[in-house]
């Protein structure tokens, strides 16, 4: 390689360009800093004496002295901050209106659980809060609030808004609403419900976002706690609205519980919520409750992806109801259904439910309405009180299952699959599917056997044997190091890489069958209705 020596006199003009390049990129970067947009706080503490003016030394008394004003010129520099103390309880002042909107460059957070004030008269001291409230154990300080109204609002036109670590507590009409006073709802984008508590409203539901329609999209319910509500504990999308158009919308890590006392109890998706996510989530009913029904998640929408949940002890009637996943394309539930073109499930641990495991439905006569594209992965479906999977076809409809993999499926009362007339499963394999005795399978409208049910083709590479569990008693299905269900299943890393507790699976051709590959000391397991404890409220 030649190199081409660069005359002396040339050196300076050299010097002199790399001094003005450092200068120009420091004048950049500072720049950069200058223009970035400013976070604004807020604060607001009931322990005071009197109302202040939002400043952290001088607080607002009240939700209801908040000046939105300040709030909204506050978002044209960019984010905006309120923080309520964490250990303060609000007397009641009918619903609680969030008034301003952010935008993408400054969003509006009001926050309930990061720090508590001290101090009712004087200059104000906050602390930041040493225990923030989790809703996977229902502990930690947050804001607490109380409502003749219609709990926390969040009205139509309303965008880019956090919610975080607030307590609707006995509220009269529902927990968090977006907008339960306008039908339909419209134009409600970006907003994040995160790290709540709701418990025991006199009426409605948890967090409701039920009368949602065009321009309703990026909706975020994320690690909030659902208790003792008299009907859904999450809704999403208004029942009568069917068209793709409310999308973004992510149900995550929630916790729910004893939900739906005189009505049905559900993290409820609705067909206008095309590609919804449901993940992560626990909804049971314990033991000592009984009224009402309710199911671990209900789903007419399309696109769907229902995984990493574990749901039981979920309870339904003898006229429907108490499945762990039920799929829908009923669509308004008025005889106009909406069809289902694909919907995932897989990494679900579903047991005890008071009727079957996994339910999946196309029963009206609108032409199209047929639910399809089902693919139903690495779920451990165990002990419910009827079927594993049952599927319901009617009035010229189909149910398509195209893939069945890798999942454990038995000890339920009656068949562990049912697949009825006008159901069909494209791939089954690597299942292992248990009966000592009794009808293991229906499908095609003959009940079949193992030899069966291997003979139509499926599950050449599954397994009719106990998986042994670990201890089903205590809620634990993880597997004993002799189960014959590791090493049974397909690698699908193409699709997934993780369990139930996102541990990773292995690498190799063969994974673990089931939802859970890690043994139970390494995660912690959901309990059984008979043994959970909790306090109401």
């Amino acid at each position: 390689m030649y190199s081409i020596p660069l005359p002396h006199s040339f050196l300076p003009t050299l010097r002199k360009f790399a001094i003005f390049l450092v200068f120009s990129l420091i004048i950049i970067a500072a720049t950069a800093t200058i223009t970035r947009a400013a976070t604004t706080s807020f604060y607001v503490s009931s322990q005071r004496t009197s109302t202040g003016n939002g400043s952290l030394t001088n607080p607002w008394k009240s939700i209801g002295d908040i000046s939105w004003t300040t709030v909204t010129t506050a978002l044209a520099s960019g984010e905006v901050d309120i923080y309520l103390s964490s250990r303060d309880s609000w007397p009641d002042i009918g619903t609680l209106s969030i008034g301003a909107n952010g935008s993408a460059s400054g969003w509006l957070k009001v926050i309930g659980n990061a720090y508590y004030c001290t101090g009712a008269t004087g200059t104000a001291v906050w602390t930041a809060e040493p225990t923030p409230f989790s809703a996977a154990t229902n502990t930690g300080n947050l804001a607490t609030t109380t409502s003749t109204g219609s709990g926390w609002s969040i009205a139509s036109g309303r965008h880019y808004i956090r919610l975080e670590g607030v307590w609707s507590k006995n509220s009269t009409w529902g927990g968090i609403n977006l907008d339960a006073n306008t039908n339909p709802t419209t134009n409600i984008d970006h907003i994040q419900i995160v790290g709540c508590k709701v418990t025991s409203p006199v009426n409605n539901h948890g967090i409701w976002f039920g009368y949602a329609e065009a321009g309703c999209h990026d909706i975020l319910i994320s690690g909030n706690y659902v208790y003792g509500t008299q009907l859904e504990a999450i809704y999403m999308g208004h029942y009568s609205y069917l068209t793709d158009t409310i999308t973004g919308v992510i149900v995550e890590n929630n916790v729910v519980v004893d939900c739906g006392l005189s009505g049905q109890g559900d993290i409820d998706i609705k067909p206008g919520c095309y590609g919804a996510i449901v993940r992560g989530n626990t909804h049971y009913r314990t033991s000592s409750t009984t009224t009402g029904t309710t199911c671990g998640v209900v789903v007419g929408a399309d696109a769907c992806q229902i995984y990493n949940n574990k749901f039981f002890a979920v309870k339904g009637d003898s006229s429907d109801w108490g499945y762990g996943i039920y799929v829908n394309a009923e669509g308004a539930a008025l005889g106009v259904g909406k069809g289902i073109s694909s919907c995932l499930i897989y990494n679900n641990l579903i047991y005890g439910s008071y009727r079957s495991g996994i339910k999946i439905l196309a029963t009206t006569s609108t032409t199209g309405a047929d639910v399809t594209g089902v693919k139903i992965w690495n779920n451990t479906i165990w002990g419910n009180s009827e079927y594993g999977i049952v599927t319901t076809a009617s009035s010229g409809r189909s149910v398509a299952v195209v893939e069945l993999l890798n999942n454990i499926i038995g000890g339920n009362t009656l068949a562990d699959l049912n697949f009825a007339s006008g159901s069909s499963i494209n791939t089954a394999d690597h299942n292992l599917i248990f009966r000592a005795s009794g009808t293991m399978i229906t499908y095609g409208g003959s009940n079949r056997t193992w030899a069966q049910w291997q003979a139509l083709g499926f599950d050449a590479h599954g397994v009719n044997a106990d998986p042994k569990f670990n201890n089903t008693s205590g809620g634990d299905y993880s597997l004993a190091a002799n189960s014959p269900a590791i090493g049974l299943g397909a690698n699908l890393s193409t699709d997934f890489t993780t369990d139930l507790y996102s541990v990773l699976r292995p690498t190799s051709s063969s994974w673990v069958a089931g939802a859970i590959t890690t043994p139970q000391s390494t995660v912690v397991q959901a309990p059984t209705a008979a043994t959970v404890s909790i306090t109401v409220f």
